[in-house]
């Protein structure tokens, strides 16, 4: 399967073999990035070795960094920590390598379109993979309810597609024992990924549907990657609206406060959603034990004065539900709900990429 992350990865060309033997799990070593043979090829300094390796990523002559040994067999993959000196991977260079980032809106036109195409012309595998896509989907819609239960959280998380490659790794850790379809099938990214795959030669075009959010999924894990900060996710993930599903960042923060360990914790999600009814709408949400703090802010007055006369309603709900609402709306200059993601990547640290030798 063809993967945006793939590129983010180096791979030891034929003919270059390296002794998986000369590395331990876990181990921390130092690697060093000579310089690029050719757009495609790059010649790297690992335990004295000069190996050849392919890559698109673009990382600066003479780097030296911190790797960690993550597998074995059947390849050597070294995990990058940190930069330690003679240049460092500049995550401006990931961002101009991401121009092509896809919007909200591309997202949702390209999953509209998918919709339109999936039929009895598709392979019957396709098809089941679609169902198991669309099931797992709906299983989303209960992010708001996650706010306030951690176990749920923990299951979008596990399903969201942000921890896909950890989950394979842990197979082939174990000898690979149980088949990968069990990784693949309760993961978003992994279904995605299977279904684009079971269409790349029967319907290319199709297959290309797919990769939007799947390449919006693994930006996100990179992202997440070099944030540095567990208690804080950058998610990807598919609300079902009357209009349909929608594609939604979702930005969560679970940081304890309340002065030290035993402080109560405090929960904030911070999504921002575009429908075709309400235009672009920010939402941002705070819990504290059974306090909710939300924030709603679009760019029309219209529905602002929409959502306000929809306020007690919701707050009714809210209760129902065992929270005390504190609810705000806000009428804000469109360049403010800009998509969470591109306003993250200004001064952003150095990311975290995976190397494959």
């Amino acid at each position: 399967m063809t993967s945006i992350l793939n590129t983010a990865r180096l791979n030891l060309l034929p003919g270059k073999p390296i002794d998986p033997d000369s590395f331990a799990l876990g181990e921390i070593i130092p690697v060093k990035w000579i310089r690029c043979l050719d757009p495609q090829r790059v010649l790297i300094q690992v335990k004295g070795k000069e190996l050849v390796a392919e890559t698109s990523v673009p990382l600066s002559e003479g780097a030296e960094f911190q790797v960690r040994v993550e597998q074995l067999d059947p390849r050597v993959i070294l995990k990058l920590l940190m930069p330690t000196g003679g240049g460092s991977v500049s995550f401006s260079l990931l961002k101009k390598y991401w121009v092509g980032d896809p919007s909200l809106e591309m997202l949702a036109e390209s999953w509209d379109a998918l919709k339109r195409v999936v039929g009895p012309s598709l392979p019957r595998e396709a098809l089941e993979t679609w169902a198991r896509i669309q099931e797992t989907t709906r299983q989303f819609s209960g992010i708001l309810e996650s706010g306030a239960d951690p176990q749920a959280l923990a299951r979008i998380l596990d399903q969201s597609g942000l921890n896909l490659e950890n989950k394979l790794l842990r197979l082939i850790a174990s000898d690979g024992k149980p088949s990968t379809q069990a990784a693949l099938e309760g993961d978003l990214k992994g279904l995605l990924l299977k279904m684009k795959d079971q269409l790349e030669r029967v319907a290319p075009e199709t297959a290309r549907q797919l990769q939007p959010p799947i390449q919006k999924m693994e930006l996100y894990q990179l992202l997440n990657a070099g944030e540095g900060d567990p208690s804080k996710l950058l998610l990807l993930i598919p609300l079902f609206f009357p209009e349909g599903l929608r594609w939604t960042e979702v930005l969560f923060s679970g940081d304890r406060k309340g002065g030290g360990p035993a402080g109560d914790p405090e929960r904030a999600l911070l999504f921002l959603l575009d429908l075709p009814v309400l235009g672009k709408l920010q939402i941002e949400i705070q819990i504290h034990e059974k306090r909710l703090y939300g924030r709603f802010k679009t760019a029309d007055p219209g529905i602002g004065e929409y959502l306000k006369e929809n306020m007690s309603r919701l707050s009714d709900r809210l209760g129902m539900a065992g929270y005390l609402a504190d609810l705000e709306i806000r009428v804000v200059a469109p360049e403010q709900l800009q998509e969470i993601l591109p306003a993250r990547l200004e001064g952003f640290p150095d990311s975290l990429v995976s190397l494959v030798v």
